[in-house]
């Protein structure tokens, strides 16, 4: 009996082999911005909201009073600062509360979830909307992971620093989430999965209807173009759609006119040249940046293989320029935060946002586009000519790999960090620092020659600005500048 289900498990892994191979891969490369997860250090803001939650920790030991802490300042900061309540909590709860190397290991899992979210959309994807036995969605899936970790503006702000990435990383990773079950709300057959589904939309609608600004417009946008096209499909689930559109506008009315942010648009509004700065910044970081080009790359690759899943699929793929406006429009809007207030490109977790965003709408309008016109066509061999292709395609990575774009990916800069020895001093110096600091019987810390280092800790004003001293309970802590 066990030999039979080994050799049916064996036959299982010998048909994903291709899809194996492809998340070996990407995971080896990808093995650098792992390793650094074993030296990523709070700062900056960790300090500031994970306070109270540290103190009532430290006091009782219990989770559930770091949980009435945090909810404590999420309240407060809802009615004095912004109105960011699910991402706030989280935020307050952040795991340098409890250790520092629970603080790392959520590096390591954000990671994970940067891979597993895309991959589960592209199994219920192959599932429900293609219902194809192609492996070819779970390697793009893998191929989108990898090009997101390693050319996005800040890795730093996408994954070591937890205030920043939970914030924007996680967060986005969690609409990837809320595409996945509203599609198996949609084609499943199964009553109890539908309800289950619906559960989670609206779970995920709470959730999303609390986070950052760039990512409420996307939704706002996009999920905006989603009911207009159920109404026009006449689909018989329309009024479950609306019903949780219209929770995820309240959501997100109690985000934005929390009685913290009126205050501070008051303060910061700018109108003057707001678009012209967010096509500015638009155009600036799509035309920098590596991953777009090696994107289309790996589509155009990949091009025979979706046209065969589509061909044979009943799914009912939407006019490519209809798309490609909604798509537009939906990532556009996510520049307005930043240009609106600041004037300019925003923080580099809003520029990871968005270059996670682009990305991911850049692989659905391509594959939809094949799809419509390999429909379009039904009967007729549609294709692209293998030597134009060809041409494309080394064309394409070759001006994405132009000038030091390949040097810009994030595993190759932190494996000469590794090998400089610049991780292991920076490690080794922060792990005494926080020694000291973690030690409730040390009360007096006298922190010389902090170290620095551009994915961990870009400079020592992230750390010796913010209050260390009152997050770890300390009567002074005394900085110094190497």
């Amino acid at each position: 009996m066990n030999s039979i289900k080994f050799k049916n498990f064996l036959r299982t892994l010998w048909k994903y082999k291709y899809v194996i191979l492809a998340y070996l891969l990407v995971l080896f490369l990808t093995i650098p911005l792992f390793s650094l997860c074993k030296s990523a250090v709070p700062s900056a803001d960790d300090f500031v909201y994970g306070a109270a939650a540290r103190q009532a920790y430290v006091e009782t030991g219990s989770v559930f009073s770091v949980a009435v802490a945090a909810a404590k300042h999420t309240i407060n900061r809802y009615l004095f600062w912004q109105g960011t309540y699910s991402s706030i909590f989280i935020m307050s709860a952040q795991p340098a509360v409890f250790s520092l190397n629970l603080y790392r290991i959520a590096a390591f899992v954000l990671i994970l979830i940067c891979f597993l979210c895309p991959l589960f959309l592209a199994y219920v994807l192959n599932k429900y909307m293609f219902k194809s036995k192609d492996k070819v969605l779970y390697i793009l899936s893998a191929i989108y992971s990898f090009l997101v970790l390693q050319f996005w503006a800040s890795v730093l702000e996408g994954i070591y620093w937890f205030n920043g990435a939970w914030y924007y990383t996680f967060s986005f990773e969690m609409v990837i989430l809320m595409i996945a079950v509203t599609v198996i709300f949609e084609k499943t057959q199964s009553r109890r999965a539908r309800i289950v589904s619906y559960i989670f939309m609206l779970l995920l609608s709470f959730f999303l209807g609390g986070t950052n600004y760039p990512q409420l417009l996307m939704l706002t946008v996009g999920y905006s173009f989603f009911i207009l096209m159920i109404f026009i499909r006449r689909n018989p689930k329309k009024w479950m759609y609306v019903a949780n559109w219209l929770a995820l506008g309240i959501f997100i009315a109690i985000n934005a006119f929390a009685p913290g942010n009126m205050g501070n648009y008051a303060k910061h509004v700018n109108l003057q040249y707001t678009a012209l700065c967010m096509l500015q910044n638009f155009t600036s970081e799509v035309t920098s940046n590596a991953a777009y080009g090696l994107s289309l790359a790996s589509l155009l690759t990949a091009f025979p293989f979706i046209a065969k899943m589509s061909e044979k699929s009943d799914m009912k793929f939407i006019k490519p320029v209809y798309l490609a406006i909604a798509s537009f429009l939906t990532v556009f809007c996510m520049y307005m935060p930043s240009a609106f207030i600041f004037h300019n490109a925003g923080p580099l977790r809003q520029q990871n946002a968005r270059t996670m965003a682009e990305l991911l709408l850049l692989f659905v309008n391509i594959i939809n586009c094949i799809g419509y016109y390999v429909k379009k066509e039904k009967g007729q061999k549609f294709s692209l000519n293998p030597a134009v292709s060809a041409i494309l395609i080394v064309m394409l990575i070759g001006t994405s790999f132009s000038g030091d774009k390949l040097m810009k990916a994030w595993s190759i800069r932190a494996e000469y960090s590794i090998l400089g020895m610049e991780v292991s001093r920076f490690t080794g110096r922060m792990n005494d620092i926080f020694s000291e600091l973690e030690d409730e019987n040390i009360k007096s810390v006298d922190l010389t020659s902090i170290p620095t280092n551009e994915m961990l800790m870009p400079d020592v004003y992230s750390f010796i600005n913010y209050d260390v001293n009152g997050f770890y309970g300390k009567e002074e802590v005394i900085y110094k500048k190497d």
